[in-house]
């Protein structure tokens, strides 16, 4: 239940992040832009390693689909874990709302 005249009482935590756009936390905000930074980065990477292992004329089709499949594997998980990194080390504020004072 929401007590005071505006928006509830404060919490003192709560207030040591600074405010950013949309009513993120600084740290969520730096977590969130690092990690869609991060996604681009590594999509791109992933097409043109692609790119070239299609173009490979020494490999048979199945050989091109598995090194393209384990490729798309390795991104994902080396993306995710680098993503876990960036969120724990922003003090894991990313995701979450209930730190953020709006």
């Amino acid at each position: 239940m929401m007590k005071g005249p505006l928006m509830g009482s404060l919490n003192i935590a709560a207030t040591r992040e600074v405010i950013v756009a949309y009513g993120q936390s600084s740290s969520a905000w730096a977590a969130s832009t690092i990690n869609t930074w991060l996604g681009v980065i590594v999509g791109i990477i992933f097409l043109v390693v692609a790119g070239n292992v299609m173009r490979d004329k020494q490999k048979d089709e199945s050989d091109k689909v598995k090194a393209i499949a384990l490729l798309g594997v390795g991104s994902v998980i080396v993306a995710g874990v680098v993503m876990m990194f960036v969120n724990n080390k922003f003090g894991g504020a990313a995701g979450r709302i209930g730190e953020t004072v709006n």
